[in-house]
């Protein structure tokens, strides 16, 4: 066994050289002295003393030619020697996750909390505001090690605000089981009366863990943490994230009568009324609505809306955005009816990150429905347009995805379309 080997390895070491290296890997597999020393409870100097035999078993190994600035027992100091490091730290490796993980296991597994929340609470010190979000995985995972021993009101909620940042940012880097795991451990550092007293980051952990739930496929959590936000959420705009990942989770596992029949609830609390039995006769005067709110428009108008600020009318457009999948497939008689509203919204109130959809569906059905193909297109183009001016990275894929299928057909070779369908793929990996 490998490391039963490296731990009969690490143990013929000094005991203080193999205290620090069993400290060393509960920082991870890179770390750096000065954390070290901080854990270690001794000045660097010291630490890089007990660790350098470490060095010359080649445990660890150096990630750069500073440790050579910090004396060794068997360096004779130089001009070029620093006795005194300042703020020099060397940082090193593990040689392998095995030797890391022999060291880690000489420590008493009741005893490890308290050196992952040690190390936790002083990462979290010596890093500025600017660099938190550079380091926050690191020092999350710590303190999440430790967190059990915090009793103090004020730094649970602290430790849970650095799990939403860390959900946040995991989720848009694509790894969304990391996400969901820092969002559970947000919510378990909450009070218990957490929704009168923490209201803000209550909403936020619950909206950001429905969703990254929905995206890990865990549908059944995703459920109860969504109800739980309708359930206590003051106001309906609360609560329109979560209607999002309700629809979207919906449409994921085809259940695509439930996100309309949820589509169309959120709609009327946010003023929204369709149709029971759409009609063409309803479908055709809102069409001519829509037109007349564009007559002596030119395409490129639209582009040039200011961007949407009513944040009622922006909720309006996220839920239209979210219905367009399942209103096509399951409910078609209501997608037009979606688009045109979501148009004259834009028309109306400004540009919003989902007007770019809505356009490229306004132009699929003028180009598909109506036969105006010229304008169709060209409305369909200023939908991608839109997409680069607002940089809404969510719909950078989508957007080409809906003018390449349904409308650039019309006015261009099909092969034309085979080239942006690969970028847009890629794209869709990138942004997960």
């Amino acid at each position: 066994n490998v490391v039963d080997l490296m731990v009969s390895k690490i143990q013929k070491l000094s005991g203080n050289t193999g205290h620090l290296l069993s400290l060393a890997a509960c920082i991870g597999n890179r770390f750096d002295l000065n954390t070290l020393s901080i854990v270690y409870g001794k000045p660097v100097q010291e630490t890089a003393e007990d660790l350098f035999p470490a060095l010359q078993e080649e445990l660890v190994l150096p990630v750069d030619e500073s440790y050579k600035y910090i004396s060794s027992p068997l360096q004779t100091p130089t001009s070029d020697t620093i006795s005194d490091p300042g703020n020099l730290s060397p940082v090193y490796r593990f040689l392998h996750d095995r030797v890391q993980q022999a060291a880690y296991s000489l420590i008493e597994e009741k005893k490890r909390p308290e050196v992952h929340l040690k190390i936790g609470r002083e990462m979290l010190k010596r890093i500025s505001e600017e660099e938190l979000e550079e380091h926050i995985f690191g020092i999350v995972d710590q303190l999440n090690l430790g967190s059990g021993l915090i009793t103090d009101e004020t730094e649970r909620e602290k430790i849970a605000q650095l799990n939403l940042l860390a959900g946040k940012k995991a989720k848009l880097s694509a790894a969304y089981e990391p996400a969901f795991d820092y969002l559970k451990s947000g919510i378990r550092m909450l009070q218990e009366n957490c929704w009168q007293k923490q209201y803000g980051l209550t909403l936020s952990l619950h909206e950001e863990g429905s969703e990254a739930a929905y995206l890990c496929g865990d549908y059944e959590k995703m459920g109860d943490l969504a109800e739980i936000v309708l359930q206590y959420a003051k106001t309906v705009l609360d609560k329109i994230k979560v209607y999002e990942a309700k629809i979207q989770a919906y449409a994921a596992q085809h259940k695509l009568l439930d996100a309309v029949k949820t589509g169309l609830h959120v709609s009327k609390l946010l003023g929204i009324t369709f149709p029971q039995k759409p009609t063409k006769f309803n479908v055709l005067v809102a069409y001519l609505r829509t037109r007349f709110a564009l007559i002596g428009k030119q395409p490129e108008f639209l582009i040039n809306l200011p961007e949407m600020t009513d944040p009622y009318k922006l909720a309006c457009m996220r839920i239209l955005k979210s219905m367009g999948t399942s209103f096509y497939f399951a409910a078609p008689e209501l997608f037009p009816l979606a688009v045109f509203l979501g148009v004259k919204l834009s028309v109306k109130y400004g540009n919003a990150p989902g007007s770019s959809i809505l356009y490229n569906g306004y132009g699929t059905i003028l180009c598909g429905g109506i036969g105006d193909i010229k304008r169709g297109f060209e409305i369909g183009r200023q939908g991608l347009r839109l997409t680069e001016k607002l940089n809404t990275k969510s719909f950078e894929a989508e957007a080409p995805l809906l003018f390449n299928a349904f409308i650039k057909h019309w006015k261009k070779h099909i092969r034309e379309t085979l080239k942006p369908f690969e970028i847009g793929f890629q794209k869709c990996l990138e942004i997960g």
